[in-house]
């Protein structure tokens, strides 16, 4: 992967869970990786029977950083002002290079 392919900026957030001093349970939203990648626009899918769907599928590959672990399910991507879903990540041959991360389009 050639570097000039990595121009668009991605954010990844993480939503954390706590209770507030009166019980109840809140999310807090933190910023928690911001770089460069490549996006890839993999394809489009309709979902569902009674009610139709369409879901939007991009790859985000990134650098391999330290700092960053392995996503999980409270993570999405912000890009270009919309919020992406992680449904898959894949660290090539486990090279510790790039990360690929597949994400949907997050529904309203």
């Amino acid at each position: 992967m050639r570097i000039g392919l990595m121009r668009q900026t991605i954010e990844l957030w993480d939503t954390k869970k706590s209770v507030n001093e009166y019980g109840v349970e809140q999310e807090t939203k933190e910023l928690f990786l911001s770089c460069a990648a490549a996006v890839k626009h993999v394809g489009n899918e309709v979902v569902g029977d009674t009610t139709k769907g369409f879901n939007v599928t991009v790859e985000f590959t990134v650098r391999y950083n330290r700092y960053f672990k392995a996503p999980n399910n409270s993570m999405y991507i912000m890009w270009d002002g919309q919020e992406w879903d992680i449904i898959n990540h894949n660290n090539w041959w486990s090279q510790n290079k790039y990360i690929t991360l597949t994400a949907v389009k997050r529904s309203k």
